[in-house]
């Protein structure tokens, strides 16, 4: 079994640094520290923690920060109880939201930030931001207006096969099962001459032979929220992996590329539209909740 820290000793560690706020976030091997909210240098691999100092810089936080990545979503978990239980005031938990939100499994606390989406992935690597990115390489050389049509009909065909692989994944969580994680994105999400897709074919043998193995004659019995609640729970590898590909359809069709852009630099440069747009789905959801923070830590000061 490995270590851990309780809330209270890392809140006493957050004091002996000197710091308004520990954030714990996923990812990470082991445990990493950072202060403040400076950006990782061009060969830092993004992750949790790098989304989260976005978050935190981007809707106006100015206290000093301890971040730690924990890595475990269950440890994270773990922790917000704590924090929640024991009133803790300089600790903050953020957090993927998983299926959490569509399940009513949150942890209700203001020190307690879930992402908007799935995870951090959906936030980022949407239609908007996208956009944003083909239209810096693609302004000078093609109609815009092409562009946009062929994004939006291959985003429409990703949401309705992924509301199908939610909607399984919501049923197998019934049973204590995670499906979506087993899926290799590199598989399952493919890029031929008509675009990026979902291989439902192959993913439906997936869900046949893990269907066997939980062994239940319950599983149409299952109660499934409306396709559409699944639109923000997508899961975010899979999410991820789509925009990644679709860029390099894009980029293949209307400007004759060679070679790809590594997946790390696809990352920094959604994640660098999502630093300065306004225009996101999730903008004020995370304003709201930072305020909030804002406004908790000065009450408690």
């Amino acid at each position: 079994m490995s270590f851990r820290r309780s809330a209270k000793r890392l809140s006493v560690l957050a004091k002996l640094r000197k710091v308004d706020l520990m954030v714990l976030t996923e990812g990470g091997v082991g445990i990493q520290e950072e202060t403040d909210n400076k950006f990782f240098s061009d060969k830092e691999i993004i992750n949790d923690r790098f989304f989260w100092r976005i978050v935190f810089s981007k809707h106006g936080f100015k206290n000093r920060i301890f971040y730690k990545a924990i890595g475990s979503k269950t440890r994270l978990k773990e922790y917000a109880e704590e924090i929640s239980k024991e009133n803790i005031k300089n600790l903050c938990v953020a957090i993927d939201s998983d299926l959490d939100k569509v399940n009513e499994e949150t942890t209700d606390s203001i020190y307690v930030l879930y992402t908007y989406g799935y995870s951090w992935e959906n936030d980022v690597f949407t239609r908007i931001l996208l956009l944003e990115h083909l239209k810096d390489l693609l302004l000078e050389y093609v109609e815009q207006k092409e562009v946009v049509l062929e994004v939006d009909r291959l985003v429409l065909e990703f949401i309705e096969s992924s509301r199908i692989i939610m909607s399984d994944e919501f049923k197998f969580r019934k049973f204590g099962v995670s499906f979506v994680t087993r899926l290799n994105s590199n598989r399952f999400v493919r890029l031929d001459k008509d675009g990026v897709k979902i291989d439902l074919v192959e993913v439906e043998k997936e869900v046949k032979l893990l269907k066997e193995k939980i062994l239940t004659n319950d599983w149409n019995k299952i109660e499934v929220p409306l396709l559409a609640t699944f639109d923000k729970f997508v899961y975010g590898k899979f999410q991820e992996h789509f925009f990644y590909l679709l860029t390099q359809y894009i980029e293949d069709k209307y400007l004759k590329v060679n070679g790809k852009r590594s997946k790390n630099y696809f990352r920094r440069e959604l994640l660098n539209k999502f630093k300065e747009s306004k225009e996101v789905d999730s903008f004020d959801y995370y304003a709201s909740k930072i305020e909030a923070l804002k406004k908790a830590i000065v009450e408690s000061s």
